[in-house]
């Protein structure tokens, strides 16, 4: 089997896109903090979450996304904007 580039950033979207979920479940939102403290702590899920809402909104504006429908609408069903 030969492993596709593309292939590790799916299976990377799904690990963020469950550290979301896990996050959602344990804070009732998904805005990650972006304090200093709070940095140590979900630097790469704060990351991530900016990015996906910057091709969210490219999206939903009816822009080119990189964002499937399939992904928004799971990135929607955790309440995530």
């Amino acid at each position: 089997k030969v492993d596709y580039p593309s292939h590790g950033r799916l299976k990377n979207w799904e690990m963020m896109f469950s550290e979301m979920s896990s996050f959602h479940d344990t804070h009732g939102h998904c805005n990650v903090p972006n304090t200093s403290s709070a940095q140590l702590e979900y630097s790469l899920l704060l990351k991530w979450a900016n990015l996906q809402r910057y091709w969210y909104r490219k999206y939903i504006a009816g822009y080119k996304s990189k964002l499937s429908r399939e992904r928004v609408e799971r990135l929607e069903s955790i309440g995530f904007s």
